[in-house]
C-alpha cells in the first residue's frame, strides 16, 4: 500500500506542475493580448494624430494660399491705381502734341505753337499737382543757399558780373511728392493711430531734386573753372523758404 500512496503522491506532483505551466502559459498569453491591444490601441491613436494635422496642416496651406492670392490682387489693384493715372496723363500728353502738330501742319504759326506748348507746361503742371506732386524752386527763396537734399549742382556758369559771383541759378525746378504716412501692423494699432492722429500725417518725397547752376565770376570773359576746384556753396539753413508751385 505504500508504494501505491508514494506513486500517487509523484504523480499527484507532476500533474500540479504541469497544471501550474499550463496556467503561466495562459498568463502570458493574456498578457501578450493585452499588450497587443494597447499597441493597437496607440497605433490607432497615432493615426487619428497623423491624420489630424494632415488635416491642419492642409487648412494651413489653403489659409496661406489665399493670403497669398488677396496680397497679389492688393498689389495688382495698388499697382493699377498708382500706374493707370500716370499712364492716362502721358496719353493726354501724346493727344495735345499730336494735336498741336496737326494744327501746325494746316497753318504753321510759330506764336500760335510757342502759345500751345505754354499750355501744354501749365496741363503737366496741374496733371502732376492733381496726383499731389508739386514744383519747387528753392533758389527763389534764396540764390546763395545750396540745400543737397532738395538741389543738385549741375555746372558752373561763367559770368562778367562781379556781385552775382557764387550765386545759384535754376536750370530745371525740382518736384516733391506727398503722399501718407502710414506704417500698420495690425487693426489695433490702426485705432490707436487714427484716435491719436485725427488728421493724416503726410510725408514729402523728393522726386526730382532742382537742377542748378553756379554762378562764377570772370571778368576776362573766360569759361567758368572746372566743378572741381570750385570752393563749396554756402549750405541752406532751416530759415530758407522753399519756393513751391
Amino acid at each position: 500500500m505504500g508504494f501505491f500512496n508514494s506513486q500517487d503522491r509523484t504523480q499527484h506532483m507532476e500533474e500540479d506542475k504541469v497544471q501550474r505551466i499550463i496556467e503561466a502559459v495562459r498568463a502570458s498569453i493574456n498578457n501578450q493580448k493585452k499588450l497587443i491591444e494597447l499597441v493597437t490601441a496607440q497605433s490607432d491613436y497615432i493615426k487619428d494624430s497623423i491624420n489630424t494635422q494632415a488635416e491642419s496642416i492642409a487648412m494651413q496651406e489653403e489659409t496661406i494660399q489665399r493670403q497669398h492670392e488677396n496680397i497679389a490682387m492688393f498689389q495688382n489693384d495698388m499697382l493699377l491705381k498708382t500706374q493707370k493715372g500716370l499712364i492716362l496723363e502721358l496719353i493726354g500728353i501724346a493727344d495735345n502734341i499730336a494735336a498741336m502738330l496737326d494744327k501746325q501742319a494746316d497753318t504753321p504759326d510759330y506764336d500760335s505753337l510757342l502759345q500751345d506748348v505754354r499750355d501744354l507746361a501749365v496741363w503737366v503742371d496741374n496733371s502732376l499737382k492733381t496726383a499731389a506732386v508739386r514744383s519747387f524752386s528753392d533758389v527763389t527763396a534764396n540764390p546763395r543757399a545750396f540745400n543737397p537734399k532738395r538741389q543738385e549742382l549741375k555746372e558752373h556758369t561763367a559770368t562778367q558780373n562781379k556781385d552775382d559771383d557764387g550765386k545759384l541759378v535754376s536750370v530745371n525746378k525740382g518736384y516733391v511728392w506727398t503722399m501718407p504716412w502710414v506704417i500698420v501692423n495690425s487693426d489695433t494699432q490702426l485705432r490707436n493711430m487714427l484716435r491719436e492722429n485725427p488728421e493724416a500725417r503726410m510725408f514729402n518725397f523728393i522726386i526730382r531734386p532742382e537742377i542748378v547752376n553756379k554762378l562764377v565770376f570772370d571778368g576776362d570773359g573766360n569759361d567758368a573753372r572746372p566743378h572741381e576746384e570750385q570752393p563749396d556753396i554756402t549750405p541752406a539753413t532751416e530759415e530758407t523758404t522753399p519756393t513751391e508751385s
